[in-house]
């Protein structure tokens, strides 16, 4: 079983998901997606109106730390619970002379 340091979600490897828990990960993903999707324009709008009105329409210092810790953790689950990239990249050490 694999866990999340700092988050509470565990995976249980042996797991083999059915055709309800394939549209259920499809539903979830979908939801990932537009959740991040509307932070990133609530973070560019926010970042924009910087300018006119200055850094705390971010809110506190407390507030963006909290913000950020929350992203991270996302970032930690999807480190931690997905997908391992299995791409293997060749290097070529030849100069092309034979």
């Amino acid at each position: 079983m694999l866990v999340c340091a700092g988050c509470k979600i565990t995976q249980d490897t042996g797991y083999q998901a059915g055709a309800d828990d394939a549209s259920e990960d499809v539903r979830q993903r979908r939801r990932l997606d537009l959740a991040l999707t509307e932070a990133a324009k609530a973070a560019r709008t926010l970042a924009r109106m910087v300018q006119s009105r200055g850094r705390q329409v971010f809110g506190t210092p407390d507030a963006v730390a909290t913000l950020r810790r929350r992203l991270k953790s996302v970032d930690e689950i999807l480190l931690t619970f997905g997908p391992i990239r299995t791409d293997v990249l060749v290097v070529d050490d030849e100069d092309g002379e034979e």
